[in-house]
């Protein structure tokens, strides 16, 4: 019982350095000012005063569920040394302009593809 409450105390310090390195706020913020630039400009103070309200606190709480479920200790130490280091402070203020470029790619590949599956399975009718 010991070893199992050690396990988890490991386990959630390692969470802990990960949140550190990790700010929610940061990460919101980011997110948010890649979104916006999407956006017309009337669109823009919406969605800033839709960031206001977030409730962080239940986004971090799911976001650490998800982690004790899903990864290992050793997983999440190595999740907070790499974005703890420059190189991955770099890599979280690039990952939402990715997202941004990457994202409309993905909807307009898979929105083709499923006017293609449509298509296919409701061929038209000949006259």
């Amino acid at each position: 019982v010991d070893q199992v409450k050690k396990i988890d105390q490991e386990k959630e310090d390692a969470i802990n350095l990960y949140l550190k390195a990790t700010p929610i706020d940061n990460m919101l913020n980011d997110a948010m000012e890649q979104f916006k630039k999407t956006l017309p400009e009337e669109a823009r103070k919406l969605i800033e005063d839709t960031f206001k309200i977030v409730d962080k606190k239940k986004i971090t709480d799911v976001m650490v569920n998800s982690m004790r479920r899903l990864f290992t200790t050793k997983e999440i130490k190595a999740l907070a040394q790499f974005y703890s280091s420059p190189e991955g402070k770099s890599v979280m203020k690039k990952i939402p302009a990715m997202q941004a470029e990457v994202l409309p790619a993905i909807q307009d590949e898979v929105t083709g593809a499923m006017k293609k599956v449509i298509a296919a399975n409701n061929p038209k009718e000949e006259l």
